[in-house]
């Protein structure tokens, strides 16, 4: 199985922009690449998936699911920090956690962090209403992503060499520990705006 990450799109694109894109039966789309196609507005056909290769067949490059595994990791770093800044005098339990994720997995760093949060991942983040702050949104839509990403990988580890799959498995953590804190900044600011 091979993985056509945002960076082979990205140069694909600027030696010659196109409309469609088709992948071959054996290949998938990171979601950075796939989110590259949406935003673009170019159509794609993600194919089928296909069974797993028997064990003589040969392996995914790891070390190219690994580079793409830390990109999006640092991706998600960049937005995290940024949702830090943004947030830094609405909620500082949300600025917090966002950062202290956030300036780790810029670095390349999926198990850099320690949150104080429950174990539980939320079932979904609630849902900002309108008279809250447009920062939970924010949040919100970056709750997804996290969500659409942890998917991703966790679907693909079975490709994943060992090593990469451990740091795969921490980050996923870390990222469930975010997803927590995000759901309980919104809860709280709902809870006051809706207790006066």
């Amino acid at each position: 199985m091979r993985y056509v990450t945002e960076s082979e799109l990205r140069d694909e694109y600027a030696a010659c922009p196109f409309d469609t894109y088709r992948l071959a039966p054996d290949t998938r789309l990171t979601p950075g690449a796939r989110q590259f196609l949406v935003d673009f507005r170019i159509t794609f056909d993600a194919g089928t998936a296909l069974p797993r290769a028997e064990t003589g067949a040969p392996k995914p490059d790891d070390q190219r699911l690994c580079d793409s595994f830390l990109d999006d990791v640092r991706v998600l770093g960049a937005k995290l920090c940024l949702l830090a800044r943004r947030s830094c005098g609405i909620s500082r339990g949300l600025s917090r956690a966002c950062y202290a994720a956030g300036a780790a997995w810029r670095q390349g760093d999926p198990g850099g962090v320690v949150l104080d949060a429950e174990d539980d991942e939320p079932a979904c983040v609630p849902t900002p209403a309108s008279d809250l702050h447009p920062i939970y949104f924010e949040a919100a839509l970056l709750d997804a992503e996290l969500v659409r990403t942890m998917h991703f990988w966790t679907s693909a580890k079975a490709d994943l060499a060992e090593e990469t799959r451990d740091r795969m498995e921490t980050w996923v953590h870390e990222a469930r520990r975010v997803r927590y804190e995000i759901a309980r900044a919104i809860a709280k600011a709902q809870e006051e705006v809706d207790h006066g």
